[in-house]
């Protein structure tokens, strides 16, 4: 290849001149060198240089070589081995392991250990044939005392499970033994607990009887229970919660020395004034939801907060001349003008649910007529 040729007819000005492609004096245009970015070629061969291929070309040659009588690579690798390069490269050949299967400890190869167990097999039918060996004699045992016939193979798994039995028994004694001496230091502690109730029967009194029969129904219901005996105060196994309050009002009349007719009258009180306060918290709560006081909200027709809500904001959309209107016939009853507006849109049925008011100091006057025995009442609305 002459080069000098090559260069100037890329334009190449000659000897001295660069060869940079951005000078007027250098190349028009750039030289394409073919650039190497693998190692494939330099000093290695591409075909045998990837060891992961090496079966590929093997029989790759075998299939060729099919027929030919010519010794392909397989047949190669399969007498001498791979020697160089390829998978078996670093493969070091070394002494062959024998194996175990059909060896015994005590020497004798698979043969002889057959031949052993053939021998004791006929040995065993021959016994057996002749009802001297072990298993026609266990037989024969066991159907003289009535038990069941155990064999050779389930000789082991019957003395395990006997153990296994004697096992269980043992436990069993062990765990009663156990519950017989938790039963014995509960009934110590049962005596001692009653010998100081008895202590306090004799300080208190009359008082302490009380207490004193209370605990023995207890102990008396505990000890039939756990004898599994039903009595009147151990109907079922989970008392109801009539049950639990009736036990413990029983209990704290027993503490205070009184009757429980006292103790379940100061129940119903202290329930009825449970109520009581939660009505005022709820009335609290709707009246300041309004922008009411506790007692304006109270002296309402109605309770309902989204009626309340709903007349109120119909009170605020009335019109002026309406709305004096209203409060002066309120004043003139003695009532506020939201009282006085609840009681009419009631009256006139505009509230859902209340269609006449009940009787109260403040309605209007009714008049009665009489026909025939029965009275019939009516409404004369004075307002309208």
């Amino acid at each position: 290849m002459d080069t000098t040729a090559y260069l100037v007819r890329h334009g190449w000005q000659g000897t001295g001149h660069s060869l940079q492609p951005h000078k007027t004096t250098s190349l028009k245009r750039p030289l394409l060198v073919s650039r190497k970015v693998d190692v494939l070629g330099v000093g290695l061969s591409k075909t045998n240089s990837l060891s992961d291929q090496w079966w590929l070309r093997a029989f790759d040659s075998s299939l060729r070589n099919l027929g030919t009588g010519k010794e392909s690579v397989l047949s190669s690798l399969r007498t001498n081995g791979a020697k160089r390069g390829g998978l078996y490269g670093h493969f070091v050949k070394g002494e062959t392991v024998e194996g175990t299967i059909g060896k015994r400890e005590g020497g004798g190869d698979a043969e002889s250990v057959a031949e052993t167990k053939a021998l004791e097999t006929k040995r065993k039918r021959k016994a057996d044939v002749e009802g001297t060996g072990r298993s026609e004699k266990r037989r024969k045992a066991s159907t003289a005392t009535g038990k069941e016939e155990v064999s050779d193979e389930g000789y082991e798994s019957s003395v395990a499970k006997a153990d296994k039995e004697a096992r269980v028994k043992r436990k069993a004694e062990r765990k009663a033994e156990k519950r017989a001496l938790r039963l014995e230091e509960r009934a110590e502690r049962r005596v001692a607990k009653k010998r100081r109730s008895e202590e306090k029967r004799s300080k208190k009194g009359s008082k302490g009887n009380l207490l004193l029969n209370v605990e023995a129904e207890a102990e008396l219901d505990k000890e039939m229970e756990q004898a599994g005996v039903s009595s009147a105060s151990t109907k079922s196994k989970y008392p109801t919660k009539a049950e639990k309050r009736d036990k413990k009002m029983r209990a704290l009349a027993a503490k205070r020395g009184v009757n429980i007719e006292v103790i379940q009258e100061e129940e119903k009180c202290k329930r009825s004034n449970d109520a009581l306060a939660d009505q005022q918290l709820v009335l609290e709560e709707h009246a300041r939801e309004v922008g009411m006081s506790v007692e304006a909200f109270r002296a309402l027709p109605i309770k309902d907060l989204s009626g309340v809500k709903r007349l109120l904001k119909e009170l605020s959309l009335l019109d002026e001349k309406k709305r004096q209107r209203y409060s002066n016939k309120a004043a003139e009853k003695g009532q506020s003008l939201e009282v006085y507006f609840m009681r009419r849109q009631v009256k006139n049925g505009n509230v859902k649910g209340s269609s006449q008011l009940k009787s109260e100091p403040d309605a209007p006057r009714s008049q009665t007529v009489k026909a025939g025995g029965d009275r019939l009442t009516f409404v004369i609305d004075t307002d309208v």
